[in-house]
């Protein structure tokens, strides 16, 4: 085996050696993982390595929503799911996350309510300056391509049911 080679050739003692026997992944000795087969390695596009015993998750499961509403609609976060709740609360018809191109490239807002032309962003880590930056961007390139949107941004204290509730009544869809 590979590791008991380098366990010789670096003179480490025997009492060493019995790792080899026990279920250990990783060697913090040699800083070395233990029963891996270090020729079979996976290539992807970007041109990373992953190795088989890694927690590697495709792209395209990485961001699936995962949060299940009452009415079975599965969405991204507890933000959504309350909004899911309250369009259907006041019987409002949405999609939810359709798929826009602008400027070439994909997006997909959060919803789309179709009867009023009216796309739905729920911002809920506004705190953030990264996350700040790209609702600028969102707004600016709606604006741009003349889509109507509305984006909520929620911190989290108060009710967003009452805060989706006052904006909408501003545009007149309540």
């Amino acid at each position: 085996m590979f590791t008991s080679y380098l366990f010789r050739l670096f003179g480490i003692p025997a009492s060493f050696r019995n790792i080899l026997n026990q279920n250990i992944s990783y060697c913090p000795l040699l800083r070395i993982p233990l029963n891996c087969n270090m020729r079979k390695k996976r290539f992807f596009k970007d041109g990373k390595t992953v190795h088989p015993q890694s927690n590697y998750i495709p792209k395209k499961m990485r961001n699936k929503p995962d949060v299940e509403t009452d009415s079975g609609i599965f969405v991204r976060s507890q933000y959504e799911k309350i909004t899911v709740k309250f369009f259907l609360e006041k019987k409002l018809q949405f999609v939810y996350e359709p798929l826009i191109i602008l400027d070439g490239k994909q997006y997909r807002p959060d919803f789309f309510l179709s009867k009023h032309n009216l796309f739905i962003e729920i911002c809920g880590f506004i705190h953030m300056p990264n996350y700040r930056d790209r609702v600028k961007f969102k707004k600016e390139l709606y604006e741009k391509n003349n889509l109507k949107a509305l984006f909520i941004e929620f911190d989290g204290k108060g009710s967003l049911e009452n805060l989706l509730e006052t904006e909408l009544e501003k545009l007149n869809i309540l």
